[in-house]
């Protein structure tokens, strides 16, 4: 169990022993601001891992869309049939992506404040 989650405990069981005996208490949203900012403290920034294959895809489908371009789907295709492992190894990092995301062990999660698209 990590440090972050036996604080969680130890919160809760602690505000359970208080509970009559002292006029202190937290709503239950501040006990939910607590125990978001402990678990986001157990988060791994993973950014870095995925840009890169974002990006790259991007590029492949904006090129595959812009009829100027001369590269469609096709050409995406073929390096895929010829096993170009750039490409090999950015579809398995998108499947990793997606089946995270579908499972919940990965969040896409906006920056307020921060650089970039609004």
């Amino acid at each position: 169990m990590s440090r972050e989650q036996e604080l969680i405990e130890n919160l809760d069981e602690r505000l359970k022993e208080i509970k009559g005996i002292c006029t202190f208490t937290l709503p239950a949203s501040d006990l939910e601001l607590i125990r978001s900012a402990l678990l986001a403290s157990q988060a791994e920034d993973q950014t870095a891992k995925y840009a890169g294959m974002i990006e790259s895809f991007e590029c492949d489908f904006n090129l595959a869309a812009d009829p100027e371009a001369g590269q469609g789907l096709d050409e995406l295709q073929l390096k895929i049939e010829q096993g170009d492992e750039r490409i090999i190894s950015d579809i398995e990092l998108l499947q990793e992506l997606s089946y995270g995301i579908r499972h919940g062990s990965i969040k896409i999660i906006r920056q307020t404040g921060g650089g970039g698209q609004d």
